[in-house]
Order: structure tokens, then sequence, then C-alpha cells
């Protein structure tokens, strides 16, 4: 990072209130009380602010509902000008358990994929799940974390 680091601002409980009564009604106070929860939100408006610039369609953060009742809340979900729908996972940090739940949320998206082809999901399309990390400390400190896994599923 070039220059200082920018200064964030997180909004409390007053803060929060005192936005509602001036007519913000979606206004509420930040949970994010950790260095890495921060840091993933913060990888997270990158993301979307990119799909914006570019004019790429984006929901971040939105659930999809799917199977029996079950969802999923993927980091964000963009579909690419040709059609390709495309969730994206950021991974802010790794360690022996990362590999478990990256195939769990795998299996949880192939499900999805499989069940709800042409019901808000692009039927017929490719379709992929991303994971990323952005780790701090040199590349071998790390598994390596940026896989993308291909579809169909």
């Amino acid at each position: 990072m070039r220059g200082r680091r920018p200064s964030i601002y997180l909004l409390g409980e007053t803060g929060a209130l005192l936005l509602n009564e001036l007519g913000y009604p979606d206004a509420h106070p930040c949970h994010l009380n950790t260095d890495l929860a921060i840091s993933h939100a913060l990888a997270m408006l990158d993301f979307h602010q990119t799909a914006l610039l570019e004019n790429i369609p984006i929901n971040t953060d939105c659930t999809i509902e799917y199977g029996d009742h079950q969802v999923l809340r993927p980091d964000h979900q963009i579909t690419l000008p040709e059609g390709q729908f495309l969730i994206y996972e950021i991974e802010q940090d790794t360690s022996k358990d990362t590999p478990v739940r990256i195939r769990e949320s795998l299996t949880h998206k192939t499900q999805l994929f499989r069940e709800r082809p042409g019901r808000g999901l692009p039927a017929g399309n490719p379709h992929a799940a991303q994971f990323s990390a952005q780790l701090e400390g040199s590349p071998g400190d790390h598994p390596k974390m940026d896989e993308s896994v291909p579809g169909p599923f």
C-alpha cells in the first residue's frame, strides 16, 4: 500500500440511532470486532466496487434458497456478459481446517446448481465457484488458496 493507511470508522449504537432518526432506516451498528472480520469486509467491498466499475451485475452477501429450506450466502454472485454465473468466496485466513470448510462449501454449491437450473440460475451455462485468499506474509507461509472449480456441476 502506498502512502498512509486509510482511516476506517465503524458505526456504533449511538451513530446508528442518530442516522435512523435522520431518515436512514437501514443504518445499523457495525458488529465487526476483529481485524480479520474487518479485512474480509474490505476485501468484499473492493470486489463489489470493481464489478460495478466494470458494469458487471453483482449481488454481495445475499442469500440463495435451494433444496429443502437450505440457504447459501456467498460473498459474491456475478453474471458475466456471456451469461456465466459465478459465485466468489473470499477467504482471509487458512488453517488445517480450511480444505474441509471449502469442500463442504463446494458440496452445498454443487447441490444448488443441480437443484436450481433454470430457476434463478442460468441453465445450460458453465458455472464456477472461486475461492481466493488474501493473506499477510510471504506466499510460502500459507497453503495455496486461489482455487477455481469449474462447472457445470
